[in-house]
C-alpha cells in the first residue's frame, strides 16, 4: 500500500468573542501540508492544483488513508438541516472558499448552470422583511405561488409517511400541538428569516436549462453543504423561498431569464436550540438498492434484491 499521509484532524475551532472561525489540525504529517481552510481536505494533497506535480492515476485511486476517508465521511454524515443559527458572522473569504470548492461539482458538458446570490447584513434583512410581510398578509399571500413543482401533486407511500414523520418530529420538539395553525405559521415564517443565520443564499438558474441541469445543480448544492461542514459551519436548504420568487426577483433585480431554485441558510448552529436536536432517519441501503449480477434467466435462486 502506498503511503498517502495520515494524521488526526478535527473540524473547527471557533473564537466566539471575535466570531472568527478557523480549522485546527493536529500532528499533520503530510509532506508540504499546511493546516489552512483552503487545503482542509486530504484530497487536496491527492489532487493538487493545476501546474503542481500529480500522482499517477493508479496511485490516486489507492490513496484512501483512514484520515481522508474519515474526514469526508464525517462531513457528509454530520450534515443536517439546522433551523436556528448563532449571529456570528462568516467571513466573505470563507464563503468564497466554500463556493470555490463546491464549483467542482460535475455538470453535463461542463455548462455549470448555477448562479449564486449571497445575502448578509442589511440585504438579508431587507429581503426577509419583504417576504415575511407577504407571508403574513392573509389577503394576498395566496397570490404568491411556486414557480415550479418541488413536491409531487399526489403523495403516495412511503413518501407521505416520511414527510409526515419529519414534520411531526420537529413540531414535537418545539411543543407545537397538532392543529395549532398559529404556531405552525410562526415556525414556517422562520424560513424567510433564514433561521437567524448571518448568511443567506438564493440560487437561480437560467430558464432555458432543462431537467439535466437541475440534476447538476443538486450536486452543486450538496457540495456547498459538505464543504460548509468541513469548515465547522452548518446549513439549511430551503425550497420555501420559491413561493415568493416574484419578490426575490424584484429585490435582487433578477432578469426575466432567471428562475429561483431555492434558498439556503449558512452559519454556526445554535447548540442550545431544541430544534437543532432533530435527527432524521434514513432508509437502510438494502431498502433502496438493487444489485444486478446475473443476466435475465440466470440463477433462479438469486434473492429478489440481488439480481
Amino acid at each position: 500500500m502506498h503511503d498517502c499521509g495520515g494524521g488526526s484532524r478535527k473540524f473547527r475551532d471557533t473564537d466566539r468573542a471575535s466570531g472568527s472561525l478557523h480549522v485546527a489540525a493536529h500532528k499533520p504529517n503530510f509532506r508540504g501540508f499546511k493546516p489552512t481552510v483552503k487545503n482542509f481536505f486530504v484530497l487536496r494533497t491527492i489532487f493538487p492544483r493545476d501546474g503542481a506535480a500529480r500522482r499517477p492515476l493508479h496511485l490516486q485511486s489507492m490513496c484512501t488513508s483512514e484520515p481522508s476517508v474519515a474526514a469526508v465521511d464525517a462531513a457528509i454524515t454530520s450534515r443536517r438541516s439546522i433551523r436556528r443559527f448563532l449571529p456570528d458572522p462568516v467571513p466573505r473569504s470563507l464563503i468564497e472558499d466554500i463556493l470555490r470548492v463546491a464549483s467542482r461539482a460535475p455538470s453535463g458538458t461542463n455548462i455549470q448552470p448555477w448562479q449564486v446570490h449571497v445575502l448578509t447584513d442589511d440585504a438579508l434583512r431587507h429581503l426577509s422583511a419583504r417576504i415575511v410581510a407577504a407571508f403574513d398578509d392573509p389577503k394576498h399571500v395566496d397570490t404568491h405561488v411556486e414557480d415550479y413543482a418541488y413536491y409531487p401533486r399526489e403523495w403516495v407511500s412511503p413518501y407521505l409517511e416520511r414527510r409526515r414523520k419529519v414534520g411531526w418530529d420537529l413540531y414535537a420538539l418545539l411543543g407545537i400541538a397538532k392543529g395549532d395553525k398559529a404556531a405552525m405559521h410562526a415556525q414556517h415564517r422562520r424560513n424567510f428569516r433564514f433561521f437567524d443565520a448571518p448568511v443567506g443564499f438564493i440560487f437561480t438558474i437560467d430558464r432555458v436549462m432543462e431537467q439535466g441541469s437541475w440534476l447538476d445543480y443538486g450536486m452543486f448544492l450538496q457540495n456547498i453543504m459538505i464543504a460548509a461542514r468541513a469548515r465547522g459551519l452548518d446549513t439549511c436548504p430551503q425550497a420555501a423561498f420559491t413561493t415568493f420568487h416574484r419578490i426575490i426577483a424584484e429585490v435582487l433585480e433578477l432578469p426575466a431569464s432567471s428562475q429561483v431554485v431555492c434558498g439556503m441558510s449558512l452559519g454556526l448552529a445554535d447548540p442550545n436550540a431544541v430544534e437543532n436536536t432533530l435527527h432524521t432517519e434514513r432508509a437502510a441501503v438494502d431498502a433502496f438498492t438493487y444489485f444486478h449480477a446475473h443476466a435475465p434467466g440466470g440463477n433462479p435462486e438469486t434473492p429478489e434484491r440481488d439480481r
